[in-house]
């Protein structure tokens, strides 16, 4: 894109802009405008095959103000002694660098890691008309699916002189706030990126805490669970069958251990304790296989009698076998699956 006579300057601005989409596989877009716009560009990003955004910049000038525009500038740049009556001299000066960014890919889509200018060997006059360069890198700030990365390119022609001199600044390092400019222009470029083919977020596994636990309660006494207390562990497995058929599956696999512990009223001796908590959780052991028609479950056995008890006497709550999963292991099991 060439920039003709610019304000009171006669001559050129040029700037070349080129977009490198580097991966796999590497594709290269040309920057197109008018009228000192570019129009942006558009590219679809296939997930993880997109490692890196680079600009790739050109830019020349040759300027000069209008009180030799009677000489023809070829000849005023080839011979000192014209130059000598006209101290406002054209300038010329050749930029050439590259900006990039690093692409990274998170649950939520693209998010882009500026990586700042390498200056690829511009140069420019001491004398005359100058232009200064200073560019900006900005991109989405948060990681999304329709994303972008942009380059300001802002510059300003004028006399050297008056304190303004050929160089290229980067991003928060200035050098065109203090100096005096006739003319300035700023050139934003900039890339609509679209994230193809991004995997589904996974959503954490979340487990009821009343599928993980539950307690049987026993007779005073008895050693086999009571056809009413036989119902009460069914509704618990029906639950766990339909709400966590994953969780179901592993533990029928013996993935996930199940862990009985059995208790007993203080009524009796600790050896009778004892035995008939051992007895109440081989019980629940036989109709946890049968209802889960699975031979191959695990269980983890604690036979604790009365020694844990809070309360004496024939307390319904002493009298039980605690049923639990082990929630860590429960949650991996569900997460690797089948």
């Amino acid at each position: 894109m060439k920039i003709y006579n610019p304000h009171k300057y006669k001559g050129t601005i040029n700037i070349d802009a080129k977009v490198s989409i580097i991966g796999d596989v590497t594709h290269e877009l040309d920057f197109t405008g008018f009228s000192a716009i570019f129009l942006a560009k558009y590219w679809h990003i296939k997930w993880q095959k997109v490692t890196e955004i680079k600009l790739n910049i050109n830019i020349d000038y040759a300027l000069y103000e209008d009180n030799i525009t009677n000489i023809a500038i070829g000849q005023f740049m080839q011979n000192p002694r014209i130059q000598q009556n006209y101290p406002n001299a054209p300038g010329t000066g050749h930029y050439k660098f590259s900006t990039s960014w690093l692409v990274h890919y998170g649950d939520d889509g693209l998010s882009f890691d500026p990586q700042g200018t390498v200056d690829l060997g511009s140069n420019g006059g001491s004398s005359g008309v100058a232009v200064a360069v200073e560019l900006t890198q900005n991109q989405n700030s948060h990681e999304a699916d329709a994303a972008f990365v942009s380059l300001l390119i802002k510059m300003k022609a004028g006399d050297s002189s008056d304190g303004l001199s050929f160089g290229l600044y980067g991003v928060g390092v200035s050098g065109l706030g203090a100096s005096k400019s006739s003319y300035s222009l700023d050139v934003p470029l900039k890339i609509f990126l679209y994230a193809v083919n991004r995997p589904s977020k996974e959503k954490p596994v979340t487990i009821p805490e009343d599928l993980l636990s539950f307690s049987v309660r026993f007779v005073e006494n008895e050693r086999v669970i009571s056809d009413a207390h036989l119902s009460r562990l069914d509704d618990w497995i029906s639950r766990l069958k339909r709400d966590s058929p994953s969780l179901t599956g592993a533990i029928k696999g013996g993935k996930v251990p199940i862990s009985l512990s059995g208790y007993a009223s203080t009524t009796g001796s600790t050896k009778v304790n004892d035995k008939i908590s051992l007895d109440r959780v081989t019980s629940l052991e036989i109709e946890i296989r049968r209802k889960f028609e699975s031979r191959a479950i695990r269980f983890v056995r604690q036979a604790k009698g009365n020694r844990e008890a809070e309360q004496k006497g024939a307390v319904p709550a002493e009298r039980r076998v605690d049923i639990k999963l082990d929630r860590a292991e429960a949650i991996k099991a569900v997460q690797s699956g089948p």
